[in-house]
Order: C-alpha cells, then sequence, then structure tokens
C-alpha cells in the first residue's frame, strides 16, 4: 500500500488507483516521521548509492521510490 500525505494532489492519487495502486491520503495533521519509517543515515546513504550507481536511465517525467528491497519507477503518461 502506498501512503500519500496531504501535499500530494488529489488527480495524482486518482490516477494512481485508476492503474491499480492502492493508495490511499494519510490522516490530515500527521507528521512523516509518524508515517515514514526513518532510516538510519547510513543505510539512506547506502540505498542512495545502490540507485545512483545502478539507474543509467533519464529522471524526467520519472519518480522513484527507494528501499531496501529495491526500487519501484513510476513513470509519466505524457
Amino acid at each position: 500500500m502506498l501512503l500519500a500525505d496531504e501535499n500530494i494532489e488529489k488527480s495524482l492519487v486518482i490516477e494512481l488507483k485508476e492503474r491499480g495502486f492502492d493508495i490511499r491520503y494519510c490522516d490530515k495533521g500527521l507528521k512523516n516521521s509518524e508515517v515514514i519509517p526513518v532510516l538510519p543515515i547510513e543505510e539512506m546513504v547506502e540505498i542512495l548509492l545502490k540507485f545512483f550507481s545502478r539507474f543509467k536511465g533519464e529522471f524526467k517525467g520519472k519518480a522513484f521510490l527507494l528501499s531496501k528491497e529495491g526500487v519501484i519507477v513510476f513513470e509519466s503518461k505524457e
């Protein structure tokens, strides 16, 4: 499941739902630290270095979700 905070456009959430993603809005007023598990800096650096060393494609029009398990790439329809 994906969680969208209150700053995410409603149209984006609707589009992702229509594409089959399980996405929901978080309750208003929640702090990011209450929603997102924060990893130690060393783990975040390791994840980012792995991503940037392997990803050789174009960034424009894409959003990336990075985790210890891997990367999910969301591409724009345009």
